[in-house]
């Protein structure tokens, strides 16, 4: 799942730019703690506020990396333990988290030559410094998104269109995902609206046909073609 943030993001930076670079984001810092944004905006043609909902994603995602971690290394299982590394430390490189990324890959050498984990401490520091820096410079940003009223009739044509491509697990046109963006981004406070946005950028269809229901009966939205 998490490496599908990464193809997401391939597909869903081009929505309403035309692949070219978009100016610098309210969302999205100039820099950040232990990150190479530069980077990671190259692997995602400019779109910061792309990047900044994948970052709060993998904030929250990876939140019980450590106990998951943890609980294989103490449980002797070495193997899965460094595949769970492998895969965070490509989804940490894609995003930029250079700092992370190698603290990562010094802890799975280790584990993979059958070694003592000593380097399990500088992982642990790593992966909370990474994700106190998304929480402390993105987080709050995005906290103070100017509040508004939801157009529900645009909101209903967006939950009614979206329906069907979630029930089939079909691709999103990109001009519908930027009909949802737009709701997004002048609905900052609706978490329940970013969530949906997060899980169809993660492919996760049924999670997102979940929120679309959710939202209809938040706010009062006729789902014509059925939530079920």
């Amino acid at each position: 799942v998490l490496l599908k943030w990464v193809n997401a993001g391939r597909q869903s930076s081009l929505i309403g730019t035309g692949g070219a670079v978009e100016p610098g984001s309210a969302v999205l810092p100039a820099s950040l703690p232990g990150f190479d944004l530069e980077k990671a905006l190259q692997r995602l043609d400019g779109n910061r506020d792309l990047l900044a909902r994948l970052l709060l994603g993998f904030a929250g995602e990876q939140s019980d990396a450590l106990a998951q971690l943890d609980a294989l290394v103490q449980a002797g299982d070495s193997a899965q333990a460094v595949i769970l590394l492998h895969t965070l430390k490509g989804v940490a490189a894609n995003l930029g988290a250079e700092v992370l990324a190698e603290a990562i890959r010094q802890l799975e050498e280790e584990l993979k030559s059958g070694h003592v984990p000593v380097s399990l401490q500088g992982f642990a520091d790593a992966l909370n410094a990474a994700l106190d820096a998304i929480r402390t410079h993105i987080a709050p940003a995005l906290s103070l998104a100017r509040e508004s009223v939801i157009d529900r009739e645009a909101l209903a044509q967006v939950l009614n269109r979206l329906l069907p491509y979630l029930q089939e697990q079909e691709l999103v046109p990109a001009e519908l995902m930027e009909s949802l963006y737009g709701l997004v981004r002048s609905n900052g406070s609706d978490k329940t609206l970013a969530r949906l946005m997060h899980q169809i950028d993660c492919f996760d269809h049924d999670g997102a046909q979940a929120s679309v229901v959710q939202l209809a009966a938040i706010h009062g939205v006729t789902l014509t073609n059925g939530g079920g």
